[in-house]
């Protein structure tokens, strides 16, 4: 999908966004905040974004006749320089946000290939069976460890993974979405994930 280049610099100029959620920003958006962030490493770093070609120095925000960009080795995508932003549990209290699969796997298998997968390091001690894991997805109120194990999982795990974990665990995808923001759980990929699925509340009255 192509670029709106008018709205990646209309969201430029408009600057950084007001602090708390305002909505699932939209792909330009990102990318302007990036370039904001872009902007600001290189200023830290004692380089020179005219010479870099980056903000309004550079054709991305500049437009035609300004400094091509310098190219420097990443493999995160452009847009992914910003701060992840996951919408609020609020916006998963839809009927298919607190759905489940109806199944529930007693074993919790992969509840335990997650935790072998993206806690291998970990102390065994400070490890949490499958059965403590899931409790930790319901809960409410996580203490440091459980929040601990809920970051090591999000963060780690594919979204196939996360997503055979609410269909088999029998988990509702809001209680993912508490869980991501009780532990501080934070990556593009899971927050984009997630967002797709996200709704704004219906105003009441």
């Amino acid at each position: 999908m192509g670029i709106d280049l008018q709205a990646v610099r209309r969201a430029y100029r408009e600057g950084p966004p007001p602090a708390g959620f305002h909505g699932v920003p939209t792909r330009e958006q990102r990318i302007a905040e990036s370039e904001r962030v872009l902007v600001r490493y290189c200023v830290e770093s004692g380089r020179d974004p005219e010479q870099e070609g980056l903000g309004p120095h550079g054709t991305l925000i500049g437009g035609r006749g300004k400094r091509p960009r310098v190219h420097r080795n990443s493999s995160r995508p452009f847009e992914n320089y910003c701060r992840p932003v996951l919408a609020p549990v609020s916006c998963f209290l839809h009927p298919g946000g607190c759905r489940t699969s109806g199944l529930r796997d007693a074993e919790h298998v992969r509840l335990r290939q997650a935790v072998a997968s993206y806690m291998a390091g970990t102390p065994r001690a400070s490890r949490p069976s499958g059965a403590q894991l899931y409790a930790a997805f319901l809960e409410e109120r996580p203490g440091a460890l459980e929040r601990f194990w809920l970051r090591s999982i999000l963060c780690g795990a594919s979204v196939r993974e996360l997503r055979d974990i609410l269909c088999f665990e029998g988990l509702p995808l809001y209680a993912m979405v508490r869980a991501a923001h009780l532990s501080g759980a934070r990556t593009h990929r899971l927050c984009d994930w997630l967002n797709r699925f996200a709704e704004q509340p219906a105003a009441k009255g």
